[in-house]
């Protein structure tokens, strides 16, 4: 390439050196895209990902909600039935 071939610069970061940079650009363009909606369906499946998970989770605590209830109800005729209760809803992280 000949310092002749130089065009000038388009923008401060980018400079077209010649006419035939200009013929990869398409194709770049292409491979990008393809990037990126490769990047959007992995964030998609990661995001089902967390809401399978989240379902899971709020599941659990709906089962432990529910021992706790039970628990409480076993409970009330015992002594320390408030003490126990506190110590299950804060094993379970439930306060309620």
């Amino acid at each position: 390439m000949h310092s002749d071939d130089i065009l000038p610069s388009t923008s401060l970061s980018h400079s077209v050196r010649a006419p035939t940079d200009a013929v990869f650009v398409p194709s770049d363009l292409n491979s990008y895209r393809n990037r990126i909606d490769a990047s959007v369906d992995e964030q998609r499946k990661y995001r089902q990902v967390l809401a399978g998970l989240n379902n899971k989770v709020m599941k659990y605590r709906q089962r432990a909600a529910k021992s706790v209830a039970q628990l409480s109800t076993q409970a009330s005729g015992d002594y320390d039935g408030h003490e126990t209760m506190y110590t299950l809803r804060r094993y379970f992280g439930l306060f309620l």
